[in-house]
């Protein structure tokens, strides 16, 4: 969501290889009509890309956009331009109607972003005018549009959005943030996934219907066999997040379709608070991944699913061998970590992936057993570089799991990047912490660490000095971050043994611990409960600089005079 005096973002940054130009007036209370027609007068010559952010510049009439878009044609030669009026509650559609005009204007544009998030004033045929205002620039390839919370926006227009992508016909990506408009419904989100079917040379959708709530199955049900007509696509990316009335039946059809996605590379799909969603749409979409072979990336968020079980996890990736990138995302999902044993055979078998990113946050039912699958599954990822579990709130994960699983990542030779949360798992103490710290040391290509293991009550000096002796052992980590916050036991002797590993790490280059809320004495807390440094740590902080060779001879010379006193401030 889009908060009070946040700028809204771009679909991407300019490119860094072209010429740019940035113009921000962003919540201006000085910019007026007069004022924005002037506003690309000092782009320099040569610029090749163009982006102006006027969100929330509340003195902008339909007059000041008149004079923008007149304003635009004179950036002639300009191949990326991205133009965001978002939260500018006086645009209408008349506004729209215009400025697209003036940016048809541009015959040099491959790619146009327009940011229209939260104008409330534009009704339905806003978005439609885009698509159709937009069609003198036939070499257009990439457009992105932003409606978000704009709640005239309707059916109809999503639909003639749709239609009129069809006038660009070396349009290769189109993303779309059509978020939080209530009046949306299965026939203008169907009826955009039948027109985008018809643009064949499209290689990227993006689209996001997030809480749309009017959206049932019929929105997706038809999607995938719809863009089943297109050779070139390799990405899609979709949301639908707290789209609650989407059922089991809508995404085992959109499952169903995926296989003649036959060229997907990338997939990125949101049903996270899709309550109703159960095992049998989430393996019908599951068996659809894995009808994709060319498939390299998947990021799935089925957060709060909470009728998914570990049967319907057990069929997600199988028989992916091309897999480099997994980012699964089941938090709050109850039914999910039990046993684990059919996933972790799975995972075991994406030999090629090199980023995993798993998300089992607040699933009760995880345990020990799930650790030690999941470990064992790891220990076969030999490619693995990146690597994120997130385990906070699983309260019957123990030491022997927290042991196993370290005993899986230790086998990962090329891993060099890890970031690991295990907050509030009371069962994790000393000894657990302290066997993991064993394996660890072995990682010697490790770069990157992260423990965020807040309000674990039982860890003390013991599992924080072998902690602190593992790290001093890593020689490349150059990037660390240990939070133990409001874990009690922790006094101020743990503290130095940990830190007195860390002063050794020679390659250390930035610095995050953090020890508030623990047993740590007032004066020591004051000083040294958050360290954001490499020069902040005990060991450097209060170590007194070296005197000067020289002064230290002449110090030691027989009758020499006391030092100079110190300068007064």
């Amino acid at each position: 969501s889009v908060r009070a005096g946040q700028p809204v973002m771009s679909a991407a940054p300019l490119p860094p290889d072209l010429p740019k130009h940035e113009i921000n007036h962003f919540a201006s209370e000085q910019l007026d009509d007069e004022g924005v027609g002037q506003v690309f007068q000092e782009v320099p010559a040569g610029t090749k890309a163009v982006a102006l952010n006027v969100a929330g510049c509340k003195k902008l009439t339909d007059e000041g956009f008149a004079r923008l878009a007149d304003a635009v044609p004179k950036l002639d030669g300009v191949e990326v331009l991205s133009i965001n009026v978002g939260t500018c509650r006086t645009v209408t559609e008349d506004s729209v109607a215009k400025l697209v005009a003036g940016v048809a204007g541009v015959g040099s544009l491959r790619r146009v972003d327009l940011d229209f998030n939260c104008c409330s004033n534009v009704k339905g045929d806003g978005v439609k005018q885009v698509a159709v205002g937009l069609a003198p620039l036939v070499g257009l390839q990439e457009i992105y549009v932003s409606f978000f919370r704009c709640s005239g926006v309707s059916n109809d227009g999503l639909i003639g959005f749709g239609d009129g992508l069809a006038s660009f016909p070396a349009l290769t990506s189109v993303t779309g943030n059509f978020g939080n408009i209530s009046g949306l419904q299965d026939e203008g989100v169907g009826g955009i996934f039948q027109r985008l079917g018809k643009c064949s040379n499209l290689s990227r959708i993006k689209l996001d219907f997030k809480s749309c709530q009017k959206l049932k199955d019929g929105s997706i049900a038809e999607a995938t066999a719809a863009l089943s007509s297109l050779p070139q696509l390799r990405e899609l990316d979709l949301n639908f997040e707290t789209c609650f009335t989407i059922g089991d039946q809508g995404v085992a059809q959109f499952g169903a379709g995926l296989g003649g996605l036959k060229n997907l590379q990338r997939i990125l799909l949101s049903f996270q608070s899709v309550f109703n969603l159960e095992d049998g749409g989430f393996i019908s979409l599951c068996k659809g991944l894995s009808a994709l072979q060319g498939l390299q990336v998947l990021e799935l968020n089925v957060e709060s699913c909470e009728k998914i079980t570990d049967g319907g996890l057990a069929m997600l990736g199988v028989g992916l061998q091309g897999l480099t990138r997994l980012a699964l995302n089941m938090k709050g999902c109850k039914a999910i970590g039990q046993d684990l044993t059919a996933f972790s055979e799975t995972l075991a078998g994406w030999a090629a992936l090199k980023e995993l990113d798993l998300n089992f946050m607040d699933c009760k039912t995880m345990s020990d057993a799930s650790l030690v699958s999941i470990g064992r599954g790891l220990a076969n990822l030999g490619q693995l570089h990146l690597l994120r579990l997130n385990c906070v709130g699983c309260k019957d994960i123990g030491d022997d799991g927290f042991a196993a699983f370290g005993a899986g990542i230790t086998k990962l030779t090329e891993v060099a990047d890890v970031g690991l949360k295990f907050s509030k798992c009371e069962g994790i103490g000393d000894q657990g912490l302290s066997r993991f710290a064993l394996r660890l040391g072995s990682m010697k290509s490790l770069r990157c660490l992260s423990m965020i293991m807040e309000n674990n009550k039982s860890i003390s000096k013991d599992g924080l000095s072998q902690l602190g002796a593992a790290i001093a052992d890593l020689p490349q980590l150059s990037d660390l971050e240990l939070d133990f916050a409001d874990s009690k036991k922790i006094k101020d002797q743990a503290v130095k043994s940990l830190t007195d590993g860390i002063a050794k790490v020679a390659s250390l280059k930035t610095l995050r611990l953090d020890f508030l809320g623990t047993g740590l004495s007032p004066d020591v807390a004051k000083h040294f409960g958050q360290i954001t440094s490499v020069e902040r740590l005990p060991q450097n902080s209060l170590k007194k600089p070296a005197a000067p060779a020289a002064e230290k001879a002449a110090a030691a010379a027989p009758g020499a005079a006391p030092p100079a006193a110190a300068p007064a401030p």
